[in-house]
């Protein structure tokens, strides 16, 4: 898959209101979850449509061995003008308090949620890649 082709699928995710789940959307932060989960800053969260169809940033494509049926893990990387100095933060099991900030935004396909869209830490990425779960394909 070409870039294009990535931001055409993400693009129409937007659109149909399915990229950003509750689980991430900071407007669902009065929901507890019984799992950690992060949620987008508000200003990620306002200005993600025309973010994601802007293609404005550059995309790394890794395999990850933890969910090996998917379609990928896709980093977003910020590019010169990324205009978020946060992309969201982490919030605690049971918590509806976001705690700490997480420089990356995520985009994973699963069959029950499709396209969607989380904020992840890029400490955590490379956590993962030297731990052998993520293994870089390529990038665009």
């Amino acid at each position: 898959m070409n870039k294009q082709e990535i931001i055409t699928q993400w693009s129409s995710a937007v659109d149909s209101g399915s990229f950003l789940t509750a689980k991430h959307d900071p407007t669902g932060l009065a929901i507890g979850w019984d799992r950690f989960r992060t949620v987008l800053s508000p200003d990620v969260s306002s200005s993600l449509d025309s973010y994601i169809k802007s293609g404005q940033y550059g995309i790394r494509v890794f395999e990850d061995r933890k969910f090996p049926s998917s379609s990928g893990f896709f980093e977003i990387v910020p590019s010169g003008s990324y205009p978020f100095s946060v992309a969201g933060s982490g919030v605690q099991s049971g918590s509806v308090t976001p705690s700490g900030s997480y420089d990356r935004l995520v985009v994973a396909h699963s069959k029950d949620y499709g396209w969607h869209v989380y904020a992840e830490d890029v400490a955590r990425i490379s956590a993962s890649m030297g731990s052998g779960r993520l293994n870089l394909k390529y990038e665009l």
